[in-house]
């Protein structure tokens, strides 16, 4: 092979090296993503249901798209999330949970069950069939079920008051009593009749427990719920619930065959039951509506009811003008939270704001109370700015009868000279300008020199010039390796999520410290910092930018939610809490990690 064919050949050599590079920097496929769905029942009768559980591996963003079937209803009633770790490694999924009621008998197919994951379709394994027969009639006749209701099931209504404004939160507690040894399977939730309240529930799940009244001992299922008048006027109350009794069967046939196993216990253990549907309702209670007064209602009232407090926090005490600050606003008390709105900033003149995004925290001690949390950003015009204005929530108390204002105190804040909004200046973009010169300066022409005086051998065969032509080789096969290596390694993304890495490391370190000095405080801040530092490599935003609706999933809401609370109380917590907590935001850290992969 002579020199010209192998520079020919050699030349190619980097190109199969950066194809082989870019080979390389191809990413990893993704987890297998599955879906599977399963009935907790195959046969039920009219009037009952069933639950449909769809759980999902792999993606705990994708959604379902659920099956329309004829006489079927299918309504979502919540979701799970499970994490394993096995080996090193963690697995998610996450379960829907649906509840599907039939409105006439027949066998029903539910074909396989299918969601969305990045914009794939994605089947479960098999369709699932219901078998739905005829239910017992609700008006059946039995001669050995007692008539009088009111000693086997009744209903009972504790917190209702005589006097309301509109839109005010009223909790209450439905009672659902039985007499013991009945058993009960409940058909519906607490309801109230009529369209002039909105009635809402504060925990999902029913509370259980004993009492006695007129000497009879009942089982009670309490049900904490809260109502709100939309409307002015005068009403009479009345909760209903469905419910179906299983009564044993006293005709003298069955009384003798229980008899035969000589124990009254366990003879009522064979002893067949009726059903008895029934619908069971509270005795009308009389409540009267008023308007809140319009005499003496303050400019800002926009129909808020309740007792509240509340108070702000900004993401950074000193901001270049333009630059964007979020601002936390934290409304707490009793009452509508879904009708309390941002509190006003009191002179908005020197900022620029947003929408802001909210989430409600329940309270499950008192049915009313609760904790709003807004997030909003708002960016400062100018240097001029010097604080951030206090911010106001006008609301009426029932309790007292009067129009209230809750105010936050002004937040200093330092801003320094950046890009003035008003002025509207275009930043440059660095990154998407291609240079039309040189930034040596312009081109020159170097014109040709004299060779000297001609040798008589030859030039391929002198060793400098052997020497030269492999050092241009090396440089033709090093060069673009070492390009690419500099441009995956020292790119700004790249500086930026090492400088990212650091500050998470830097915050683990402050929550271990914090665990040791029991500073419930340090340690919420420090997590939370680890959460949004890590979530913001994917938005591609500054950290403090990152807000609690921002995350992505459960685990990592449920951390940052609790980091505000704990930071704006002030609370305190155990070792014991802290490492819990600990464990919880490295799972919400791995799972951002995950994601941003």
């Amino acid at each position: 092979m002579n020199l010209i064919s192998m520079i020919k050949y050699l030349s190619g050599y980097p190109f199969f090296m950066v194809m082989a590079l870019l080979l390389l920097s191809i990413p990893v496929a993704a987890e297998n993503v599955a879906v599977e769905a399963q009935l907790d029942r195959k046969e039920i009768q009219l009037g009952g249901h069933a639950f449909l559980n769809v759980k999902i591996s792999g993606d705990s963003r994708a959604s379902v798209d659920l099956p329309q079937v004829n006489g079927l209803s299918i309504q979502p009633q919540g979701l799970s999330t499970q994490m394993q770790f096995a080996n090193g490694h963690m697995t998610s999924s996450i379960s829907h949970r649906y509840q599907v009621k039939p409105s006439k008998e027949g066998d029903f197919i539910i074909p396989p069950i299918t969601i969305n994951s990045d914009g794939k379709k994605i089947s479960s394994k098999q369709q699932l069939t219901l078998k739905v027969t005829k239910g017992a009639p609700t008006n059946q006749v039995n001669p050995n079920v007692p008539e009088d209701l009111g000693e086997l099931a009744f209903m009972d209504v504790v917190g209702l008051k005589d006097q309301a404004v509109v839109g005010e939160l009223i909790p209450v507690e439905v009672r659902f009593f039985f007499k013991s040894g009945i058993q009960v399977s409940l058909d519906s939730a607490p309801a109230l009749e009529g369209s002039s309240f909105i009635m809402k529930t504060n925990d999902d799940k029913a509370r259980q427990g004993t009492a006695t009244k007129d000497g009879i001992r009942y089982t009670v299922v309490i049900f904490k719920s809260s109502i709100s008048p939309i409307k002015t006027g005068e009403f009479d109350l009345s909760f209903n619930m469905g419910a179906t009794l299983h009564i044993e069967d006293r005709t003298p046939r069955r009384r003798s065959r229980r008899s035969a196993f000589g124990d009254e216990f366990f003879g009522s253990l064979f002893t067949p039951r009726v059903r008895k549907s029934v619908k069971l309702a509270s005795d009308p209670h009389k409540l009267t509506v008023t308007a809140p007064p319009s005499d003496s209602q303050p400019d800002g009232f926009n129909g808020t009811i309740g007792q509240f407090s509340i108070a702000a926090r900004a993401s950074a005490s000193t901001v270049r003008a333009g630059d964007p600050i979020t601002l936390v606003t934290r409304v707490s008390g009793k009452g509508d939270l879904d009708r309390v709105p941002m509190p006003h900033m009191a002179d908005p003149s020197g900022w620029k704001t947003y929408p802001a995004k909210h989430e409600i925290q329940k309270s499950f001690s008192t049915a009313s109370d609760g904790t709003k949390l807004f997030n909003q950003i708002i960016v400062p015009k100018n240097e001029s700015v010097t604080e951030i204005p206090s911010l106001k929530l006008v609301y009426f108390d029932p309790e007292t009868q009067e129009y209230k204002i809750a105010r936050t105190a002004p937040i200093p804040i330092k801003v320094t000279p950046g890009t003035d909004i008003t002025e509207e200046a275009p930043r440059p973009n660095i990154k998407n300008q291609s240079p039309t010169t040189s930034p040596l300066g312009p081109s020159i022409e170097v014109p040709n020199t004299h060779l000297g005086w001609l040798r008589s051998e030859r030039i391929d065969q002198a060793p400098w010039f052997l020497g030269t032509i492999g050092g241009l080789i090396a440089v033709l096969i090093t060069w673009p390796i070492l390009t690419i290596w500099q441009r995956r390694h020292n790119t700004p993304d790249r500086k930026a999520t090492a400088v990212k890495d650091k500050q998470i490391k830097s915050a683990l370190l402050d929550m271990e410290q914090s665990i040791k000095n029991q500073n419930a405080v340090t340690f919420f801040e420090a997590a939370r910092r680890t959460l949004q530092t890590q979530w913001s490599k994917q938005l591609n935003i500054a950290p403090n930018a990152v807000t609690g609706s921002d995350l992505p999933n459960d685990t990592a809401k449920s951390v940052f939610n609790t980091a505000d609370s704990v930071v704006f109380s002030g609370d305190t917590h155990s070792s014991l809490d802290l490492e819990y907590w600990k464990q919880q935001t490295l799972i919400a850290l791995e799972s951002l990690n995950t994601t941003n992969q």
